[in-house]
């Protein structure tokens, strides 16, 4: 599979809309992008916990309002074409087309959430969407850097796949391999010697092993010889154009 990091962020300000439709367009069978919550308890699409480096705005996301008048919703990206930053809702809603109805969606949840108030929030959105837990449940991957999120991955939200998105192999064999399904590692982290061991140990135990985030074309090949259920990749043109 191929899954646009951020969506097609390569070509597109990364996490909007416009990023994720293009990498939808290209072909894609999944998108990856990010989570974090505003002050009044909107769950939003945006990879850093502040707003500095990637739109016309600063301060920390959980700071800020969603809405009013000084509210995230009214930011838009620095890059061309300059876009709103989505809502987890916003993003539900466009995989919810009957035309997206086939498209995974891989949740990274940034450490710096509370794991309750996250999920059950990403709960409310899930759960009002019609025909949710045949149509959209099943497509969405949890992915979990930290083990603090399991419990409330398991309580909250128990109908989502679960992975774990690490650098360290120990780490993933210690604290996630008996609660997840999914292994998203970077493409550094399988490349030694043990990262070889832990392709092999995946392969064993029927764990899907996801792979970041791969942009060269020989690091493609590579992951491919591998064997990867997906690669996560930010010129998702390219690796479907070479597949």
């Amino acid at each position: 599979d191929c899954w646009g990091h951020r969506g097609a962020s390569s070509r597109f300000p990364e996490n909007t809309l416009a990023s994720f439709e293009a990498a939808i367009r290209d072909g894609a069978e999944g998108i990856e992008s990010d989570v974090h919550v505003s002050a009044d308890s909107v769950v939003i699409m945006f990879h850093d916990p502040a707003l500095d480096r990637t739109t016309n705005s600063t301060g920390r996301i959980k700071e800020r309002t969603w809405y009013g008048d000084a509210g995230m919703q009214h930011v838009r990206t620095i890059k061309e074409p300059k876009q709103a930053i989505p809502t987890f809702a916003e993003t539900v809603e466009l995989l919810m087309k009957p035309e997206n109805k086939h498209v995974k969606f891989n949740v990274d949840v940034k450490v710096q959430n509370d794991p309750e108030r996250l999920f059950s929030l990403m709960h409310e959105v899930i759960s009002a969407q019609p025909a949710w837990q045949t149509d959209l449940a099943p497509r969405i991957l949890l992915g979990l850097w930290h083990p603090r999120f399991l419990q409330f991955a398991k309580s909250c939200l128990p109908y989502c796949r679960r992975s774990h998105i690490g650098v360290s192999t120990d780490i993933a064999r210690k604290y996630f391999w008996k609660d997840c399904e999914a292994f998203s590692m970077s493409f550094g982290a399988l490349t030694t010697y043990d990262g070889q061991k832990f392709r092999q140990e995946c392969k064993n135990a029927g764990k899907n092993l996801v792979v970041w985030t791969v942009n060269e074309p020989e690091h493609m090949m590579e992951a491919v010889r591998w064997e990867v259920h997906a690669i996560i990749t930010d010129v998702t043109q390219t690796w479907l154009d070479m597949r």
